[in-house]
């Protein structure tokens, strides 16, 4: 037999399902971190279910050309970011209630927009196939990844590192792409054409979106580990709570809210044409729905509605505190409403 004098080198940590494992490692201590503190999170400051109730409409701007628009609002900042089908990604301070930078370089309807919370940094991804990202104080392009999509981007979610985000696909695949290398570092390809994507708070399970259903996958080993059926039509909308447990889903009728610990659905709100889009706030105590002309807001604890705007709702998103409501619209405005 052969025999060495002295232990062989190691052998590199194996990477896995097509992550390399510094990677893996990244994921894993960053998901140990957040579940340990998810119990002690701060919910002080935060808006009343009474102050919701009595929000009124504090401005309304057009954004883009009259059509249907998405929306994002940074979890700190005054800073708003929408998409629509002039193609562009545009920008709106909430304080001065004035848009401040316009985006381009999309072919084609944008489709998802996402504001980086820690990072100066808004991405952007549409009917074009190619994922964005953009500088918000300067207002140019940082980013394009060419080639990971063969059809429009349907969904586009941050991972709980910051470093890495989730582009999926109406061509039925969803790929982990790195803001530092610029690289997509793996990709999934499938037969089911992807209505809508959000990644865990924790950042290991991802939820796609799919007719009549909603597949979990386990980020680090791409395997479908669960699917939530019954949904009636494309789930075109998805969104976690911050508390973990829940996870919300928009379908052709009704929103259903499903117990990620029992794999169940326990709750589900009728919506009055297709669910356009869903958002719990940042503390979870709140969700907000777009559905047909009409945007709601309820509390989670025992889901009743607290109000409803009358809006072509397209989009939803809360800001800071869930101090405001952000209403991207079917004709290319931002309806901004919050306390007097």
């Amino acid at each position: 037999p052969i025999t060495h004098p002295t232990p062989p080198p190691a052998a590199p940590p194996a990477a896995v399902g097509g992550l390399n494992a510094e990677i893996v490692s990244k994921l894993d201590a960053k998901n140990k971190e957040l579940s340990k503190g998810r119990k002690k999170r701060s919910v002080e400051g935060v808006a009343s279910a009474e102050e919701l109730a009595a929000m009124t409409t504090l401005s309304s701007t057009s954004m883009h050309t009259p059509s249907r628009t998405c929306v994002s609002f940074h979890s700190s900042l005054p800073l708003i970011a929408t998409g629509g089908d002039d193609g562009c990604v545009r920008l709106y301070d909430s304080d001065s209630a004035k848009p401040t930078h316009s985006l381009g370089g999309s072919d084609g309807r944008v489709r998802r927009v996402l504001l980086h919370p820690t990072r100066p940094l808004v991405l952007g991804g549409g009917d074009d196939g190619i994922p964005r990202v953009w500088g918000t104080e300067q207002g140019d392009a940082v980013i394009t990844y060419d080639n990971v999509h063969s059809a429009a981007v349907s969904g586009l979610t941050l991972q709980a590192t910051g470093d890495y985000f989730v582009s999926a696909s109406v061509d039925g695949s969803w790929c982990l792409l790195d803001l530092a290398t610029t690289q997509a570092v793996m990709s999934v390809g499938g037969s089911t054409s992807y209505s809508s994507a959000e990644l865990h708070p924790d950042g290991l399970i991802l939820a796609t979106g799919v007719v009549g259903a909603v597949k979990l996958w386990d980020v680090k080993s791409q395997n479908n580990v669960a699917s939530f059926d019954g949904h009636e039509g494309s789930v075109g909308c998805l969104s976690f709570s911050e508390n973990g447990y829940y996870l919300a889903t928009g379908d052709a009728r009704e929103v259903k809210l499903w117990d990620l610990r029992k794999l169940k659905t326990f709750k589900s709100i009728a919506a009055p044409a297709a669910v356009a889009d869903v958002a719990f706030d940042h503390s979870g105590l709140f969700l907000a729905v777009g559905a047909g002309d009409e945007a709601t807001v309820h509390e989670t604890k025992t889901w009743a509605q607290l109000t409803k705007l009358d809006v072509s709702a397209t989009g939803v998103a809360f800001g800071p505190k869930a101090k405001q409501l952000a209403v991207s619209t079917a004709d290319g405005k931002l309806q901004i409403y919050g306390g007097a």
